[in-house]
């Protein structure tokens, strides 16, 4: 995958949709797409991903997002 740069942002989505284990659809934060080769990217903060501070269903859906 080449080095993505601002003077190459065609490889760089924001908000890139996909489809997780159970078929639902989502996004990722971010992807990079290159060669047919696909890279995600999820930004989790203590602030906004912590089980301290969501609830538990959303936690674990976070968890399932991630993981697929």
């Amino acid at each position: 995958m080449p080095y993505v740069c601002p003077d190459k942002p065609q490889y760089l989505f924001v908000q890139y949709p996909f489809v997780d284990i159970y078929g639902r659809h989502r996004y990722v934060d971010f992807a990079l797409e290159s060669q047919g080769k696909k890279l995600s990217i999820e930004v989790d903060g203590e602030t906004y991903y912590s089980h301290k501070y969501i609830s538990k269903n959303k936690y674990y859906d976070d968890l399932l997002k991630q993981n697929s």
